[in-house]
């Protein structure tokens, strides 16, 4: 399994006087062209499942103008040129790749309404790719539960602080219903440039919790170090796909965007690749 995710590259800035006579003396080179360019595509959960702490009601992507939309804005994210796309799915045993790609066909785009899908599988077979990656984490065995909202919860009703969680749950609930009501008024690539560019890949829900924690006892710090240790396996993983050079476009859940993002920027030999200016094309249609 290669390494992949989380990177920065390595540049040389020269600031000492009289560097450009010392340039002149080195061989031309460039230093990242092994660097292996992540774009982490934020997305909102496309078929309901219900399963976050705050769900965005969607409406059908599966009707004819939602798919052309769709279609659309992967025209323009492939101007990227991606050599591989990892998705949010667990491989199977040590494997990386994702089986159930290797069962995909076009017919699928319109019954499965789900992002892995319609995103993912859509931009892996424009693309001429045989193979996806399923770099997700979940916990096995002795592994950490890398959520555990419960245990915040019950910290919170037990050291009386419930209505000012109600209240810290009504200011993010306001912003989910804002994303959900602007489905009327915004295309899927107006609305996953949103979601990329604002509020549902802000980490601020978990750095904000952390505010119901008292002294010592720290569940909400807990839950956010443990979600970091979900994003950093999830970054080892794509990192036994990745090869030096590769393109990579990651299709995930916008709240791991945020950490995502950071532990790629922060890699050796990687490089960040910022989805916006490919999404604010696709809203404007002007890929080409």
């Amino acid at each position: 399994m290669t390494r992949l995710l989380l990177t920065a590259a390595f540049s040389a800035v020269f600031l000492a006087a009289g560097c450009a006579t010392i340039e002149s003396e080195i061989p031309k080179s460039n230093p990242d062209k092994d660097a292996i360019q992540v774009m982490v595509l934020g997305a909102y959960h496309f078929d309901n499942p219900g399963r976050d702490v705050f769900n965005v009601e969607v409406g059908s992507v599966l009707t004819p103008e939602r798919q052309a939309e769709i279609e659309g804005m992967s025209a323009c994210l492939l101007t990227f040129n991606p050599t591989k796309i990892a998705i949010e799915r667990d491989g199977e045993g040590d494997s990386v790749i994702d089986a159930g790609y290797l069962k995909f066909t076009p017919d699928m785009l319109s019954t499965n309404a789900n992002e892995i899908t319609q995103i993912g599988y859509r931009l892996a077979y424009m693309s001429g790719h045989d193979t996806v990656y399923a770099i997700d984490e979940q916990p096995e065995g002795d592994d950490p539960d890398y959520f555990p909202y419960q245990t915040v919860t019950d910290h919170i009703t037990a050291t009386g602080q419930d209505e000012a969680f109600a209240k810290f749950n009504a200011g993010f609930g306001a912003e989910i219903q804002k994303f959900s009501d602007s489905q009327s008024t915004q295309t899927i690539p107006g609305l996953m440039l949103d979601v990329n560019d604002g509020f549902l890949s802000s980490p601020d829900f978990y750095f904000h919790i952390m505010d119901f924690d008292i002294g010592e006892t720290q569940p909400a710090a807990e839950l956010n170090a443990y979600y970091y240790m979900r994003n950093a396996k999830i970054v080892s993983k794509l990192r036994d796909a990745a090869q030096p050079g590769d393109r990579i476009i990651i299709v995930y859940g916008a709240g791991h965007k945020y950490f995502l993002d950071t532990i790629i920027a922060a890699t050796p030999g990687y490089e960040s690749v910022d989805p916006v200016p490919y999404l604010k094309k696709a809203v404007n249609g002007t890929c080409k």
